[in-house]
């Protein structure tokens, strides 16, 4: 058993049965994936989307060394080292394929 099929079926117990996990998980269900250093944001490909630590939404542009990040509301452009940590991918483009 995985550790999403473990954390489910805690958070389920005495509500539902093991088959509702394995078709909660069968149909793509995982948890968010919570980044904390600049070199895994970096290491995210283009058009990736996280929500920074100050819930700011953001959306990767890959450079030559790493990713830049533009905001999904004010216009701003920040560089992976400049984003407040830890960070939540919402999206992530190889992730959905």
């Amino acid at each position: 058993m995985s550790a999403d099929h473990d954390e489910l079926f805690q958070l389920m117990l005495g509500r539902t049965t093991t088959k509702a996990v394995e078709r909660i998980l069968a149909a793509g269900y995982r948890r968010p994936r919570t980044i904390t250093t600049v070199e895994e944001l970096d290491a995210l490909p283009h058009a990736s989307v996280v929500l920074d630590a100050s819930n700011y939404c953001r959306e990767a542009a890959k450079v030559a060394d790493g990713n830049i990040w533009r905001s999904m509301g004010p216009a701003t452009v920040r560089a992976s080292r400049e984003l407040p940590l830890p960070a939540t991918v919402l999206h992530e483009p190889e992730a959905t394929k």
